[in-house]
């Protein structure tokens, strides 16, 4: 599996975020009922989250979006089957990244890094994730034949296009740039799990041989 690390999609993420949630890992889409709302989304575990989403479907809520990449329930619970994170994690920041970078390498960015798919064809993989996204060019949607800038969910009555072909292209180009730069390669985010394991290991490690 092709491998890239957090600090070299950073760029990625951020449009993202900024597109799909205005930067708040603790917002939820704006179709769930005030009355409905957590709290604090972030103070959550996953399975609570998966709970909280179940729930506002059945009462008829239009859309389970949460947190920074306005993850929805099925995917959410993908996310999971998949190991990218565990049920029992806080669903915070690190928890979140680690759910959107799991989505990132599913829609092919490895393969867009590492030249072997187009920056067009992950344009278009990127806006079938994130309906903020918009296509790069006029095609066939989910709905309808959508244009060049329109979300690829456009006319379903819940999404519309949050960021530009222009913002799109440049957080790929740059991305790229910096996996083929003098970054150090490695797994993106593993999750908070996967970073409480090596603090574990360093910790272990510091009590049997005095490191400090």
């Amino acid at each position: 599996m092709m491998k890239f690390t957090a600090k070299q999609i950073a760029p990625l993420l951020a449009l993202i975020g900024r597109a799909e949630s205005r930067g708040d890992y603790g917002i939820v889409s704006g179709f769930v009922p005030k009355a409905l709302r957590p709290r604090d989304l972030t103070a959550m575990t996953v399975a609570e989250v998966q709970a909280w989403q179940k729930k506002v479907v059945e009462q008829g809520a239009k859309s389970s979006a949460a947190g920074f990449y306005q993850i929805i329930r099925k995917t959410l619970s993908e996310i999971v089957d998949a190991g990218a994170v565990l049920p029992s994690e806080r669903f915070d920041k690190s928890c979140q990244d680690a759910a959107g970078a799991y989505l990132l390498r599913k829609r092919g960015l490895g393969e867009y890094l590492s030249g072997r798919k187009s920056l067009d064809a992950m344009m278009v993989s990127l806006a079938q994730e994130w309906a903020s996204f918009p296509v790069p060019h006029d095609m066939q949607g989910s709905a309808r034949w959508v244009r060049a800038g329109q979300s690829y969910y456009a006319g379903d009555g819940l999404n519309a296009s949050g960021a530009t072909v222009a913002d799109v292209r440049a957080a790929l180009v740059e991305s790229k740039a910096r996996f083929d730069g003098p970054f150090e390669v490695g797994e993106p985010g593993s999750g908070c799990l996967g970073a409480r394991i090596v603090e574990a290991l360093a910790n272990l490690l510091k009590s049997m041989f005095g490191g400090k």
